[in-house]
């Protein structure tokens, strides 16, 4: 992450932020550990900027993801699924 210069006015106009997605670089890391860098980061740019983050398919918060029409097109899940 780059660091954003210390400054005490905002920067820009508060009506327009920009939006600002920081990604954890993993691998199977979660952004909750990033969480005070997010606080850190909106806090530098005065509120100026909506920071986002996410956590990306199996870690963290998030939720498991499930799609067996997709599974059934791979070989191996095919073979499993049509065996049982």
């Amino acid at each position: 992450m780059k660091a954003a210069p210390e400054t005490k006015t905002p920067i820009g106009d508060p009506n327009t932020k920009s939006n600002v997605w920081i990604l954890q670089g993993g691998p199977g890391a979660s952004s909750t550990a990033m969480e005070s860098a997010v606080v850190e980061l909106h806090t530098r740019m005065n509120g100026s900027v909506n920071v986002y983050t996410m956590d990306h398919r199996g870690t963290g918060r998030s939720t498991f993801l499930d799609c067996m029409a997709a599974q059934v097109t791979t070989t191996a899940t095919a073979l499993l699924w049509w065996s049982v």
